[in-house]
């Protein structure tokens, strides 16, 4: 079971190089789900997974680490009519191991 998703977006969309947050649970053999940030950033930004990590943490210090696991980043460059590319979104479910909704 994950943190609610709302108290991790919170803090990462107001850091000023997010445009756009949502968190989302993904599956895991370990733990059953864990939580993963997918992340729209201004164009003009360096902000690394790492760095939205580590905002996380910084966030949520006094809270045990598994209850709210944000352990996948996925930072995606919005297009210039300002939508993010579905092909990346399904690369990205791929890559996390997802192939289904339940």
């Amino acid at each position: 079971m994950i943190f609610p998703t709302a108290l991790l977006e919170k803090p990462i969309s107001e850091h000023p190089d997010i445009l756009e947050v949502k968190v989302v649970p993904v599956p895991d053999k370990d733990n059953g789900e864990n939580s993963c940030a997918c992340v729209v950033k201004r164009p003009e930004s360096d902000l690394s997974p790492k760095d939205i990590v580590a905002l996380a943490e910084d966030t949520m210090s006094g809270v045990a680490k598994h209850y709210y696991a944000l352990d996948h980043v996925i930072i995606f460059e919005n297009t210039i009519v300002g939508k993010t590319k579905e092909e990346l979104i399904s690369a990205a479910c791929l890559q996390l191991g997802i192939t289904k909704i339940k």
